[in-house]
């Protein structure tokens, strides 16, 4: 269950902004918070071409980044759109899974209503 991690509500998060919308990470993790829920396995393998193209696709990642203090069994956070699911934190999580061969990453997944809460733009 997603009360089972200890969210981190104090520190300041970035909005998360993509194709599909900008959307607020910190209120994402409040309604997490306010209303637990169960914990999903994202296949990675199932979604690698996905994955690897979005990870890949991202400069951000190519600065330097010290994959010792990247965490993947932090939940990655993932809102639902009409087109399907779109991560919002967790890319560098994603981008060390692929790395490193796991296969699974735990996440939540928000629901289409909590979406419409957290999207800004």
């Amino acid at each position: 269950m997603s009360n089972e991690f200890e969210w981190d509500l104090a520190r300041p998060e970035k909005t998360v902004e993509g194709f599909d919308g900008i959307f607020d990470v910190q209120k994402a993790k409040q309604l997490i918070v306010a209303k637990p829920r169960e914990v999903e396995e994202i296949d990675l393998v199932k979604n690698e071409t996905y994955f690897r193209t979005y990870v890949d696709d991202d400069v951000k990642l190519k600065e330097d980044v010290d994959w010792n203090t990247v965490d993947c069994s932090i939940l990655l956070i993932f809102v639902r759109l009409p087109t399907g699911k779109l991560e919002i934190d967790g890319k560098h999580r994603l981008a060390k899974a692929m790395m490193t061969g796991l296969y699974t990453l735990p996440a939540i997944i928000l629901t289409p209503e909590e979406t419409a809460e957290v999207e800004v733009f």
